[in-house]
């Protein structure tokens, strides 16, 4: 009498857990479509702006300099 009571509970535990298995194996192709492969690639762009930037700022002073110099210099004069 017991097992005809478990018969019907069977299959349904039986889709349960596929359908369990299906839902980990969706989760494990979302990470592996969507996650990040190249983990140093961010490190690697802000490094080259920084470098891009300071460049920048280096040729502004070079060609500003003398400018920016004599500005300072009639201020100190004036006071």
């Amino acid at each position: 009498m017991m097992l005809l009571a478990l018969l019907p509970v069977l299959p349904r535990q039986r889709m349960i857990e596929a359908a369990r298995r299906e839902i980990r194996q969706r989760k494990v192709v979302n990470l592996m479509l969507f996650a990040p492969k190249e983990k140093g690639q961010g490190l690697v762009e802000y490094a080259l702006i920084l470098v891009l930037v300071a460049v920048v700022v280096i040729v502004i002073l070079a060609l500003l300099g003398p400018a920016i110099g004599n500005v300072f210099s009639n201020i100190v004069t004036n006071i």
